[in-house]
């Protein structure tokens, strides 16, 4: 991919990741159907929490609301469960092979509060 076309993808899947935020309620995952690949990130008001990649975004939602270890998120998603939102950006399988790329440029970008790769380059 490049670097021009990856920076613009790019762009256009945090703009999604911002602008496509639900309550994540116990049907969100659901809602997402199983089997959808790409990148996913938790908010708290204008705040990104947490960015994850997955190939299975409903399955990884479910485990992050039954079996979290980022004992950071896990906090937050306990004390303002009712204002956590969700959001999540399909890829197609062809893209498959940049979720790493892309989740550590999101992550770079977004700087959420949680996750455990941004906290080590701070």
């Amino acid at each position: 991919m490049s670097e021009s076309r990856g920076a613009s993808c790019l762009a256009l899947i945090i703009d999604s990741l911002r602008a496509n935020r639900r309550p994540f309620d116990y049907g969100f995952d659901q809602r997402v159907g199983h089997g959808v690949r790409g990148l996913y990130a938790f908010w708290l008001g204008r705040r990104c929490l947490y960015i994850g990649m997955s190939t299975d975004i409903s399955r990884r939602l479910h485990q992050h609301r039954t079996q979290e270890h980022n004992t950071r998120l896990l906090k937050y998603l306990r004390a303002w469960w009712r204002d956590i939102e969700a959001s999540y950006v399909a890829l197609d399988q062809s893209r498959s092979a940049d979720l790493p790329a892309l989740e550590r440029a999101a992550i770079t970008t977004l700087r959420p509060l949680t996750n455990v790769v941004h906290q080590r380059t701070r």
